[in-house]
């Protein structure tokens, strides 16, 4: 009987912001946003082929999810 596995879940995407007032009109928005906030991979299937390198077969070359990414973001609003 084959086991069949699935991914962990989704990766955990998290976003933070912060306004700053400057003026009584006009305020700075700081974000943050960080895409597999936690870094977790999530392994795609291994290769189950023999081809011309029998030493590759069920190696895992790749993942389901990418890896971490951050971006920041500032914002002027009037």
């Amino acid at each position: 009987m084959p086991i069949w596995r699935r991914a962990r879940g989704k990766p955990a995407d998290l976003s933070v912001h912060k306004f700053f007032d400057i003026k009584e009109q006009m305020r700075v928005e700081f974000r943050g946003q960080f895409f597999n906030a936690f870094n977790h991979p999530v392994f795609s299937q291994s290769d189950s082929f023999i081809t011309e390198d029998p030493g590759s077969a069920g190696v895992i070359t790749s993942t389901v999810i990418p890896q971490r990414q951050i971006q920041f973001a500032l914002k002027l609003e009037f």
